[in-house]
């Protein structure tokens, strides 16, 4: 009687799976790539037609907005992700206000480095510094020689060059921040400073 029961079953699975292929096609098609409509004219009735799956996408691997670097573990990293403007920060500021030319014969102590205002932890300050390879919120100072002729009501300003450049830093839990960094380019700009 129970070989007779368990061969009723069989039979009726074997029936219930070619009577109703649409059990049997999310398998198949989540086994595809078709995360989207492949086809937006989708005929359920053939069978090789795609199927329109619903629910989540997968994550994409890497790109718009975030990376995506799976689950936790590891060591806290970080990465450039974008390349922003650059600007000066003007470092010195002189203005002829005689009416005779002036001589400026000057030494300037132009200070520069990566600065960052947001607030991090100290793993993501640590991954900060690791991939920038300096300090942050740190200053250096280099010297810059000055020697112009400034025409009466002519400035002259020393400039250091700043690039903006937004980091993404991902925690060990998977977190992800975006950081803007004020990176030095190491360019020091010699212009009217009005």
């Amino acid at each position: 009687m129970q070989l007779k029961k368990a061969l009723g079953a069989v039979a009726l699975g074997v029936t219930v799976l070619t009577a109703v292929p649409a059990l049997v096609m999310p398998q198949m098609a989540a086994a595809s790539d078709c995360y989207t409509s492949c086809d937006p004219w989708d005929d359920p009735n053939n069978l090789n037609d795609p199927i329109n799956i619903s629910g989540p996408y997968p994550p994409p691997s890497e790109g718009w907005p975030f990376p995506w670097h799976g689950g936790g573990g590891g060591a806290a990293s970080a990465h450039v992700y974008a390349y922003g403007e650059k600007f000066e920060d003007k470092q010195f500021c002189r203005q002829n206000g005689t009416r005779s030319p002036e001589k400026l014969t000057v030494t300037v102590q132009v200070a520069t480095g990566y600065k960052v205002t947001a607030s991090l932890s100290v793993e993501a300050l640590s991954a900060l510094k690791a991939a920038v390879g300096a300090e942050v919120n740190s200053t250096t100072t280099t010297t810059h020689s000055v020697d112009v002729t400034l025409q009466p009501g002519q400035s002259f300003g020393v400039f250091a060059q700043y690039q903006t450049v937004t980091y993404s830093i991902t925690l060990p839990g998977g977190q992800t921040q975006l950081v803007d960094v004020q990176v030095p380019t190491n360019t020091i700009i010699d212009h009217a400073c009005q």
